[in-house]
Parts: structure tokens; C-alpha cells; sequence
């Protein structure tokens, strides 16, 4: 794979190629962008370009540095991925797992996991190093976010003084916990979010119906790994779900709310919390849609007959502090807030519009 194989990113894929035409690439730089946007392969791209023997702006495929790149053997090529482990790194468990972090587009690492400062610190180590069979040492840092604060400020200490013949490539999706002062030392390489003819190409050599297709780029909303959890039908048992629990939050159905609490609110079901705040945001989106007139740009619109009860017991306001809920229910998730917490602020908002519907109702 070259930058052209890598889905959409224009504007990165030109920033990245103007610094190799202008031989000044930096030492630090920060891919950072809504999640589902390619950024892990663009920044495995960016290494293997660094590394190719052709000695272009872009990976050749064929040479033996592209393919140790892609297996992630290159002996100047060294990653970092958010784990769980403890004590002394393995390197090898190490490669593997970004291996398949990397191969796999909607493989998500664990909430618990982190990059601890003994990681930072055998980067740091094997960096110094002279490169063995290239011209540059390549690190490869994943979902960078994730550092402790001392691990943070050990690898600060590096970037403001980079070792010779290094670059150090940075991934986030919330770039906005990365510290500041980190930050300030990175290049920014931006990752936008997928138009929807990006995501139905790379969806259209899956083989699936033409229908599920459509529905996948819909809900997507530009991000890739969504539309290939949706394709794969893994989205089918959230939706209805999520249209359980929006329908009973407005009829004031209790034991929906205990049913999805128990279902969801552990920490190892935290990925398939995701997901059911991932539909309720696109089902209350829809039904704003619906208020403000706009029926054709709706997402499930073959879900008319719910959107419609939904639509009977919220008006505008409940609908937009309801999404202002979960949206702040999905940034808490990220931070690690108990799941139940979050349901239960949501479940109190439904509930509180179903009861202001029924009271209107009856005046």
C-alpha cells in the first residue's frame, strides 16, 4: 500500500508529500483526527516512505525495507500501542499486537490500557541508537493520548532535543489530551473525516448486498471503522437496542432501563457501550432533522414508525439537551466514567420528556 491506497486524507497526504519535495521533513508530527479516519495506516505509510529504498515521497510496495515495514520487523522502525501489561516490555508481543492494530480497522485497544513510562522509556532507549540499515530511526506512536503524565514528560524530554537521524510519528484521536507542551514541538498532519465515496469503495469489494452498503456509509458518518462494524451487521442487535431503550425512556418502561444497565454498563462491555451511544446519537440526530424540516438527509430513514413515536413525546428542547446528554455521555466513556452513571443521566432525560409530553397531552 502507497499514500494513494489510503482512504481520502487529501490535505494530509499533500502536507506530507510537500515536506518530502522540500527535503524538510520534522522531527516530531502529530496525526491526529476523528476516529475512523485511516490514521493508522497514513502514519504506517509515512514510516515505510521513510524507509523505502527508492528514496521517494511515497512507499514503493516491493523493496524489502516496505515489506519489513509492513510486517513491522524493520529493525529502524519501533512501535508503541496503549496496553495493559505490566512490568517489563516485550517487544515482541509488542509488534504484534500494533500488527494487528494496524492490519485491523475497527479493532479498538482496551479502555484500561495506557502507555506506561517504562514503554517511553525503551523507546527512548532503542531511539538513540544509530540507524542500523537506513538513513532514519522511525518510531511509531499509537493513540498517544494515552501516556501517563510522567511518561509524557519523559518523552517531552526527548522531543526537545530529538536524537539525530530520528522522527517520532504521533497518532490521536483526542489530540486534546495530549500535553500541551508536546503539542507545541509536533508538525500537524490533519485527518478529516471520510466522504461518503471514500467509505463505499472501501466497502465494495466485501461482497455484501447493495442495501447494507448503503446503510453502513449512512450511519458512518465518516468514520471507517463504524461502517465496517455496520456492514458486518454488528451495529444490527444496537439498533434495536437503542430503539428499546428510547421508546421505554419516553413511556417510562423501568425495566428496559435495568435490562440494557445490566447488559451494558460492565467494563468489559464498555466497546458495545460505544456503539449503543453511537446509534442514540444518530437516532436523535435524525429527529432533529425531522423538527427542522429536513426529512431527506435522515440516516435511518426506514425506521420511520420509531422516529415518528420518538418524535410525538420530544420537542426541540428535550431533543437537544437529550443529544447534549449523550454526546457527554460518550466523551465521559473515554475517560473511563462508570457506564451506569451515564445511562442512568440519559435514562432520566427520556424520562423527564415522556412525562412533559403526557402532561401536555392531558392540559
Amino acid at each position: 500500500m502507497s499514500f494513494a491506497k489510503v482512504p481520502g486524507q487529501n490535505r494530509g497526504k499533500a502536507l506530507l508529500e510537500a515536506w518530502f519535495s522540500s527535503q524538510r521533513l520534522p522531527h516530531t508530527i502529530l496525526i491526529s483526527g476523528p476516529e475512523g479516519t485511516a490514521k493508522r495506516r497514513l502514519a504506517l505509510e509515512l514510516a515505510k516512505a521513510l524507509h523505502c529504498q527508492r528514496a521517494e515521497a511515497d512507499s514503493c510496495d516491493e523493496c524489502e525495507s516496505c515489506r519489513r515495514c509492513d510486517g513491522l520487523t524493520h529493525p529502524d522502525l519501533h512501535v508503541l500501542l496503549p496496553t495493559t501489561a505490566r512490568g517489563d516490555v516485550d517487544l515482541e508481543a509488542m509488534r504484534l499486537a500494533a500488527l494487528e492494530y494496524v492490519a485491523d480497522l475497527a479493532s479498538p485497544v482496551e479502555a484500561a490500557s495506557n502507555i506506561a513510562r517504562e514503554q517511553l522509556r525503551v523507546l527512548q532507549r532503542e531511539m538513540v541508537y544509530a540507524p542500523t540499515t537506513s538513513a532514519l530511526r522511525v518510531a511509531l506512536l499509537f493513540e498517544v493520548d494515552r501516556m501517563h503524565v510522567a511518561g509524557a514528560n519523559s518523552l517531552l524530554k526527548t522531543l526537545e532535543e530529538p536524537p539525530p537521524n530520528a522522527v517520532f510519528i504521533l497518532v490521536s484521536s483526542y489530540p486534546e489530551r495530549i500535553l500541551p507542551t508536546i503539542l507545541s514541538r509536533c508538525q500537524h498532519v490533519p485527518a478529516e473525516r471520510l466522504p461518503e465515496g471514500e467509505i463505499r469503495r472501501a466497502l465494495a469489494d466485501g461482497g455484501m448486498a447493495q442495501d447494507r452498503v448503503e446503510q453502513a456509509v449512512r450511519m458512518a458518518d465518516g468514520n471507517l471503522q463504524r461502517a465496517l462494524q455496520i456492514a458486518a451487521g454488528e451495529f444490527d442487535a444496537v439498533v434495536a437496542r437503542v430503539e428499546e431503550f428510547l421508546l421505554g425512556g419516553i413511556r417510562g418502561e423501568d425495566e428496559v432501563y435495568w435490562s440494557v444497565a445490566d447488559e451494558l454498563g460492565s467494563r468489559a462491555a464498555r466497546g458495545q457501550m460505544e456503539r449503543f451511544l453511537q446509534g442514540c446519537q444518530v437516532y436523535l440526530r435524525d429527529l432533529l432533522l425531522l423538527r427542522c424540516g429536513d426529512p431527506d438527509a435522515l440516516t435511518c430513514a426506514d425506521r420511520g414508525d420509531v422516529l415518528e413515536q420518538l418524535g410525538l413525546h420530544m420537542d426541540l428542547d428535550s431533543l437537544e439537551t437529550a443529544v447534549v446528554e449523550v454526546d457527554r455521555a460518550y466523551e465521559s466513556l473515554q475517560r473511563n466514567v462508570n457506564a451506569n452513571l451515564l445511562l442512568a443521566d440519559l435514562w432520566r432525560q427520556l424520562s423527564l420528556s415522556g412525562r412533559q409530553s403526557t402532561a401536555r397531552a392531558q392540559d
